[in-house]
């Protein structure tokens, strides 16, 4: 019976990195051009956490795909900044949003690497 559980568990373990790497790879096949427009305020202390603890994640997850930026986008620092808070309607931080070619579409989870891969492939 051990066995048998001890089975099914590399069964699971097999599938579900077959399932990642296949997942990994579709997400990025993609010719198109992703911008991952990360969403900050000095101010807000929720922003300060992601900057020290999540952002370098991000930065390392996506720093081998070619056809991907990661921008820091934070408030009060330049007109650019101002003009991208006003076009993508950012009323909150931190905030996600992800262009994929003509495409936007904010991010409604917690900002981390694997579910900005996860809305990417969805777009």
């Amino acid at each position: 019976m051990d066995k048998v559980i001890i089975g099914i568990i590399i069964l699971l373990i097999v599938l579900a990195l077959i399932y990642y790497f296949k997942f990994s790879r579709e997400c990025f096949e993609s010719d198109q051009h992703v911008s991952v427009l990360i969403f900050v305020s000095d101010s807000c202390p929720h922003c300060q956490t992601y900057k020290s603890e999540q952002h370098p994640n991000v930065i390392n997850f996506f720093s081998d795909k070619k056809n991907l930026d990661v921008k820091l986008v934070e408030s009060g620092k330049n007109q650019e900044s101002s003009e991208l808070f006003k076009k993508f309607d950012v009323k909150f931080v931190p905030a996600c949003v992800i262009v994929k070619g003509d495409t936007s579409s904010k991010l409604e989870k917690m900002i981390t690497p694997e579910n900005i891969q996860e809305k990417i492939s969805s777009m």
